[in-house]
């Protein structure tokens, strides 16, 4: 006789019987749903043993992609945590323990515990009672619908102290037997969570929960709306790019799939509503780097479907002109009426977001503000003048934020606290530059009269440039001097200053060049030199790595996030060690060792995927609305 209730696993409340089904194929097993937590369970899990004489990967084709999947979603999201490579890390019921393996190789501290498993990947870093041991993570994924007593394994998990616990599972909301996820035919999986079920797991062991798809984050501690909106944009974003997907995900992570995806769904989105998205053309109005970064995105979106939902606010007949996007001109008039007036073309051409690309805003409609730094913020510039004014107002009124780095977002919160309550996202610069050929290097030479290695300075400026530096490291370079030439980019002379006390005798040669001729210069340059005590990005570096150009900078701001170890180090107050850096780039194997670092550093930047990044945050912006 089949019984009507039993206890539940998980919160020994009374379950009642919900229906029953064939396991293995043979023996018919009863499911019951708890009246308290609202899980489904199976009834005692007698045929266990059996069904793990049974290999898991049969019933699981997709098991390798998901691994994959999940290895690089876990590695985002734990870099979105802090967490480093020492810190100790566990993956429960990882069968082979390849995910585990792969954290490994992607520089996480992770072991591995699985009692029905070898764990064949993971030899030397199994654990055979994981509670008796601490750990800042775990993650269990696909396992906890194993548990024949949760209760129990949920007690070993948090007897570990972790302050972050990551799984997967998909969660039971009164389906019926027919729900895929029962697999009966495995056997394996006999306790099914509800939301209810996950909330009262929380309750009980002092964490707070995050719903992120199929997959679930336990914390300690509270996250930041920042890092939460971080870590949902990376589970939106690989979902959409991995899924399905075979091993060769590990050379197509930001696949422009996904952002054909995103910009689709995002475009049908406004089209539906018969929206725009309007864009402040202001920066192509000045040449600088930043004019140089919007015209790579709307590039990128011009040949996408996002193109026919975007606005573009030509200012002074300045902005690049693409086939499939529209312009409408701004009208000028008393800058004092500039809201009212951006506000009137938004209107005008139902426009649902606005994005400020340098610091207007209008006056009702929605906006995303682009922060490229927060540079007079950290060197305590006058913040009353116009444009810090501007820069303040447009911080204010913005209802969302995307950063050129996660250095510029922490500023960005740090000295305008109210913002951390909104989506601030991140979406790093990306560029086209690539080495150029021997040919082209010798004509640029010729043009410019070089004849000896040359030295790249980006900026001739004082102040947080940091261009002192230089001339200080160079000075100490003595007779070395002689052995080099210095092209000196983006500056004119200084009026005034004289420079023999620190070049002496050595050529030194004040350009402005189109992007072709500074991608040709970094291609045959000794080095670049990049100072900077500031930086909101650093393009200038990123440029150089991917022209095989070796760079000497500082340890400041965004730069590491840019360069990672692929660049000399120096102190930004010592010109000795500047100095010294330089004549170490003349030996051939360093080198070589920093141009090879450099180029496969800067792979992790394009315009591709700093463009999806702001769709991204464009899509969460629209939802929040």
């Amino acid at each position: 006789m089949i019984n009507q209730t039993m206890p539940c696993r998980l919160c020994d409340a009374n379950s009642q019987l919900k229906f029953s089904h064939s396991i293995l194929g043979k023996y018919d097993v009863s499911y019951y749903k708890c009246s308290n937590c609202d899980s489904l369970q199976t009834e005692e899990p007698y045929w266990l043993d059996e069904a793990y004489t049974e290999s898991k990967e049969k019933f699981d084709t997709g098991k390798a992609s998901r691994t994959l999947y999940n290895a690089f979603i876990c590695s985002e999201i734990f870099k979105v945590l802090d967490i480093k490579d020492s810190d100790k890390c566990l993956d429960i019921g990882g069968g082979t323990g390849l995910f585990s393996r792969l954290m490994r190789d992607l520089d996480f501290n992770f072991f591995t515990h699985d009692k029905y498993s070898s764990s064949e990947f993971m030899q030397g870093f199994k654990v055979e009672k994981p509670e008796l041991l601490n750990f800042e993570a775990i993650t269990i994924f696909e396992v906890v619908e194993h548990f024949a007593y949760p209760k129990e394994e949920f007690n070993k998990i948090f007897a570990s102290n972790p302050n972050y616990l990551l799984l997967s599972t998909e969660l039971f909301n009164d389906q019926g037997k027919d729900w895929h996820y029962l697999i009966p035919d495995s056997g394996q999986h006999i306790f099914f969570y509800s939301g209810k079920a996950l909330s009262s797991i929380c309750t009980a062991y002092g964490m707070h929960g995050y719903a992120l798809g199929t997959h679930i984050l336990l914390a300690k501690k509270p996250l930041s709306n920042e890092k939460i909106n971080q870590i949902n944009h990376i589970i939106n974003h690989k979902a959409q790019t991995i899924q399905n997907s075979s091993s060769t995900y590990f050379n197509t992570l930001y696949a422009s799939a996904s952002k054909d995806l995103q910009s689709i769904k995002l475009s049908n989105d406004l089209a539906a509503q018969n929206k725009r998205i309007a864009i402040d053309g202001v920066f192509f109005k000045y040449n600088s780097g930043i004019a140089r970064v919007w015209r790579s995105i709307i590039e990128q979106w011009s040949t996408s479907s996002l193109a026919e939902s975007l606005l573009i606010i030509d200012r002074d007949k300045t902005a690049p002109k693409y086939e499939n996007i529209k312009y409408i001109d701004f009208p000028g008039g008393n800058l004092d009426d500039e809201d009212a007036i951006l506000e009137d073309i938004c209107a005008s051409n139902n426009v649902a977001l606005f994005i400020s690309t340098y610091y207007t805003k209008p006056t009702k409609t929605p906006s995303v503000l682009l922060v490229l730094d927060m540079i007079p913020e950290v060197m305590n510039f006058d913040l009353t003048e116009d444009q810090w004014v501007s820069k303040k107002n447009a911080i204010n009124y913005a209802n969302s934020y995307v950063c050129i780095s996660k250095n510029t977002a922490d500023d960005l919160i740090k000295y305008y606290p109210e913002t951390a309550n909104k989506d601030v996202s991140i979406a790093h610069c990306g560029t086209n530059f690539k080495k150029s050929s021997t040919e082209s290097i010798a004509e640029f030479k010729t043009s410019l009269g070089i004849h000896k290695p040359y030295i790249i300075l980006s900026h001739l400026q004082f102040g947080y440039k940091n261009s002192q530096l230089f001339l200080a490291a160079f000075q100490k370079l003595g007779d070395n001097r002689n052995n080099f030439e210095i092209v000196i980019t983006n500056s004119r002379p200084i009026a005034d200053l004289d420079l023999s006390p620190y070049f002496g005798d050595v050529a030194v040669h004040h350009v402005v060049l189109s992007d072709a001729d500074l991608q040709t210069a970094y291609s045959g340059a000794h080095a670049l030199i990049y100072p900077s005590l500031y930086e909101g990005f650093g393009l200038p570096p990123l440029e150089a790595m991917t022209c095989g150009c070796p760079v000497i900078t500082c340890h400041n701001s965004s730069i590491p996030e840019v360069v990672g170890d692929s660049a000399i180090y120096v102190s930004a107050t010592d010109g000795n060690e500047m100095a010294q850096a330089i004549l170490q780039l003349s030996d051939p194997s360093i080198r070589d060792f920093y141009i090879k670092k450099g180029l496969q550093q800067s792979q992790e930047f394009s315009w591709k995927k700093m463009a999806h990044n702001m769709e991204l945050a464009f899509s969460s912006a629209l939802k929040a609305l």
